[in-house]
């Protein structure tokens, strides 16, 4: 029998007795049939006149209808699929689910333990895997829509698909670029306005990783970062709940996945529900077989409440400066061992609460053109220094630890000589390590065109004249197009980079030379889709960007 109703009202059919909630899109109520014993719950459309909300009610009645799950209320009734005749009041009944809503629960309840959490965690995430693997993302995952199927924690039913989207649904259907989505519980940068990430399915990710955190310290995450940068479980509040809640053997594994759920850049988070799934699973059998030592334990609570002084930010600061200081005085002891044939190149640090960021390598003393300068990153994260540069350095230290790791030199040295080498052999490679894009640049099309057969992404090509002498302003003209950080974010979420060379680019750019360096578009089968000059103006770049950003939509939908 089918679940789609011609019924022109709700109470043609049904009969309520008591109002469940109201939401964004209706009004709830537990309703039975008039002529059958069956129950249900009820949602009616509030803004019945708004053509918008009412195939959004429609989109959300399909998701109920085809996304069966044991853990996804079903369709019951609906006449949605009638939205275009104003003339029927929309409606939705679905199968009703007795039981708390989550946040019922724990405050009633209050946090639960560790092995509860990722239990429930994981349900939920099965529910995810399920709905992104159907095509359907749900982005208003929080307490007050989970229901915990008759008390019971290992069955949280997903409610409320008033905001959830379809892959395959066609654009031009709704349009929700100047709207924010999502809810109070966790506000995402994805979904806020303006945002080009409303459709990931990443988002849906974050949310569990916020239920995560809410059922082991009973407070809503709020934002990614506040006013300090600090991500959730980073902020006093939540690091005393969580002390009470996680062993110390887990305490490292627990964070990690939140650092992975909290990034404020999308495409750092845990990218599956399966991956994430097997993250929580592992600390669950981990808690099971591992045995820790008295001392451990010791070493570990010190360590901890070390970690929770007020003079941490101080000494991380410090830290940092010692890091900075050993990376400058290992390339120069080490250009001095080489009989100053390349001399240093360095630009002043910029401090920023626990981070400096500044520019280190060196240049060939005949041509600054021809020169290995990758911007260098030392953070304090968590418990840890990172390390980290655009030529894909990256290491950790104790951030608790003022001596320094006798390891650190070692390895700063072995990744500068490998590109001093490459200076030599390849020299117009090192332009992908100046630091114009995020995350990693190839110099070869062929791998980035490898690349983008993998991963569907369209290529952001950039050409340079290697016989200017200034490589076509390379540096000039790409470092002020690049230079807001929404920029950088919109080419690394939505493009494979590459830079290379005039002369290995004769397929794509025709000119024998280049004055000013180029920006090609290029599909996966080598073709150019768009092509111009690189100008240096950062507000021309977002211009342009977002216009590509809107090729490469086209052509992935």
């Amino acid at each position: 029998m089918s679940n789609w109703s011609d019924d022109s009202k709700w109470n043609n059919s049904w009969s309520s007795t008591r109002e469940i909630g109201q939401g964004g899109q209706g009004t709830t109520k537990y309703v039975t049939h008039n002529n059958k014993n069956k129950e249900g719950c009820l949602k009616v459309l509030s803004r019945q006149g708004d053509q918008e909300r009412r195939l959004r009610f429609f989109r959300e009645a399909t998701a109920y209808d085809t996304c069966q799950h044991p853990l996804i209320p079903r369709l019951i009734s609906s006449n949605a699929h009638l939205h275009d005749n104003l003339e029927h009041k929309l409606f939705i009944v679905t199968e009703y689910i007795p039981g708390p809503t989550l946040s019922e629960y724990i405050d009633k309840n209050g946090p639960i333990c560790l092995e509860q959490a990722i239990i429930i965690t994981i349900k939920l995430l099965d529910v995810l895997d399920h709905l992104h693997e159907h095509d359907w993302i749900h982005r208003d995952i929080k307490p007050d829509n989970i229901i915990l199927k008759n008390e019971q924690p290992h069955e949280p039913v997903l409610l409320d698909f008033g905001l959830c989207h379809k892959f395959k649904e066609e654009l031009t259907q709704l349009t929700e670029y100047n709207d924010e989505l999502g809810n109070r519980f966790l506000r995402l940068p994805d979904l806020s306005i303006g945002s080009l990430n409303k459709r990931d399915t990443r988002t849906d990710l974050t949310f569990a990783g916020g239920i995560f955190l809410y059922v082991l310290t009973g407070l809503f995450p709020a934002t990614l970062s506040d006013t300090q940068g600090k991500m959730p479980h980073q902020r006093e509040e939540f690091k005393t709940k969580l002390s009470e809640r996680i062993p110390p053997n887990a305490t490292q594994k627990v964070l990690k996945i939140f650092d992975s759920c909290f990034s404020t850049l999308i495409s750092d988070r845990v990218p599956t529900a399966a991956i994430l799934q097997n993250e929580l699973q592992q600390i669950i059998s981990h808690q099971e077989t591992e045995t820790v030592s008295d001392l451990t334990d010791l070493e570990y609570i010190l360590e901890h409440s070390r970690r929770a002084s007020s003079k941490q930010s101080i000494e991380t600061n410090e830290h940092c400066k010692k890091v900075h200081q050993i990376l400058k005085d290992t390339l120069k002891s080490l250009l001095s061992e080489l009989g100053n044939q390349f001399k240093p190149w360095n630009r002043d640090p910029l401090q920023l609460r626990s981070t400096i960021s500044t520019i280190t390598g060196c240049t060939t003393n005949d041509n600054n053109e021809i020169r290995f300068t990758p911007k260098w990153s030392i953070e304090h994260k968590g418990s840890e220094i990172v390390i980290s540069s655009t030529s894909g350095y990256a290491y950790r230290l104790d951030a608790k630890n003022q001596n320094i790791d006798k390891d650190l030199n070692t390895s700063l040295r072995s990744h500068f000589l490998s590109h001093i080498r490459e200076l030599i052999d390849h020299p117009y490679r090192q332009v992908t390590y100046r630091g114009f894009f995020k995350g990693h640049t190839f110099h070869s099309i062929q791998a980035a065109l490898k690349e983008a057969s993998k991963t569907n992404k369209l290529i952001f090509l950039v050409v340079f004249d290697e016989k200017h002498q200034s490589f076509s302003e390379l540096d000039h003209a790409l470092g002020y197009f690049m230079e807001y950080e929404n920029n950088k974010n919109i080419v690394h979420e939505n493009f494979i980079t590459a830079i290379t060379p005039l002369s290995e680019s004769k397929d794509i750019c025709k000119s024998e030379h280049l004055e000013t360096v180029r920006w090609h578009l290029i599909d996966k089968n080598g073709h150019c889709l768009s092509q111009d000059d690189v100008y240096a103006n950062p507000k021309e770049g977002a211009r342009t960007l977002l216009d590509l950003v809107n090729i490469q939509n086209s052509k992935t939908t």
